[in-house]
């Protein structure tokens, strides 16, 4: 039994460190829109040689500001030397060990998104935190927004003739929009996944402090329904976390979106104490269908 416990930790701690690289993956993503897109040739002069050539650069990107923000919190959080995440310290310098047996350095997912997409496919995201500790052993955290998309840029391509190559060639002018890409297909495997990276019975206490207020968690984890063509979002929950995962995962879009499956004197009662707390009259929930057959995209056009 110490063994499998062995054994279960150590895959958790492999996951966890993956789990760190695979939050730069959407910005390596971003910039391979950029790489691969090539401006018109230039000619560029050798000082050294005397001489001229021609070159064709690829298009120039700007890190964006969440990009920068966590490179520069990851730079905080690994040790240079050993390219490792740093250990948690007291004030005496001494190594803390954290009681669960995970990395000191880990991701916690706070709230895990369903998706249906405006072209009826379904994907899952997260939002969440990434917890550290820099050089002197104190606790530092970071925001991680959807790190299961990216966002792809289109270029106005234009195809010209090259005197110099002979040949028919295609340079990109300028960035014209962007699409959010989801790369984590809803899956039952993948629910599980993401719900192996949120706060358990035995997670020690300092990753349970999330926000710029420091403040604790209530919940281990969220889970929220959200229809892309309406933009509207309803949470599901049940009776225990388990019952409320076993549905998200198992249960139709359409039926927890719905709220099928709340009873209806259940509804009425809620809707009852909410309109007798604040006054305000609740909206129908807006009842959806399956789309999948919208052929509409997600691509928002620069102005």
């Amino acid at each position: 039994m110490n063994n499998s416990k062995s054994s279960s930790n150590s895959n958790q701690n492999q996951q966890q460190s993956i789990d760190l690289i695979n939050i730069n993956e959407k910005w390596e993503m971003e910039e391979k829109c950029f790489t691969e897109t090539l401006m018109p040739p230039v000619k560029i002069h050798d000082t050294e040689t005397k001489r001229s050539r021609w070159v064709r650069k690829h298009f120039p990107r700007v890190k964006p500001i969440e990009q920068r923000g966590f490179e520069s919190f990851y730079s905080k959080i690994i040790d240079p030397q050993t390219g490792k995440p740093y250990e948690q310290r007291d004030s005496d310098g001494s190594l803390i060990k954290q009681s669960d047996g995970l990395p000191a350095a880990r991701h916690i997912v706070h709230t895990i998104v369903r998706l249906r997409s405006i072209d009826g496919n379904q994907y899952l995201y997260t939002l969440g935190h990434i917890h550290g500790f820099n050089s002197f052993g104190d606790h530092v955290s970071y925001y991680v927004h959807k790190p299961e998309s990216y966002n792809k840029t289109f270029f106005d391509r234009q195809r010209r003739y090259d005197q110099r190559e002979q040949r028919i060639i295609e340079v990109a002018t300028s960035p014209i929009g962007q699409q959010e890409i989801y790369t984590l297909p809803f899956s039952s495997e993948n629910v599980d996944s993401l719900f192996q990276k949120t706060i358990k019975k035995d997670t020690p206490q300092i990753y349970r402090i999330g926000g710029r207020n420091r403040k604790a968690i209530s919940k281990p984890v969220n889970f929220v329904v959200k229809d892309e063509q309406s933009g509207t979002s309803f949470a599901v929950e049940w009776s225990t976390i388990e019952k409320t995962l076993e549905i998200f995962k198992t249960k139709s879009f359409e039926y927890l979106f719905n709220s099928e499956y709340i009873p209806g004197p259940v509804k009425a009662e809620l809707r009852a104490k909410y309109e007798g707390t604040t006054g305000e009259k609740v909206k129908e929930s807006p009842k959806i269908q399956d789309n999948s057959t919208t052929s509409v995209n997600n691509t928002s056009v620069y102005k």
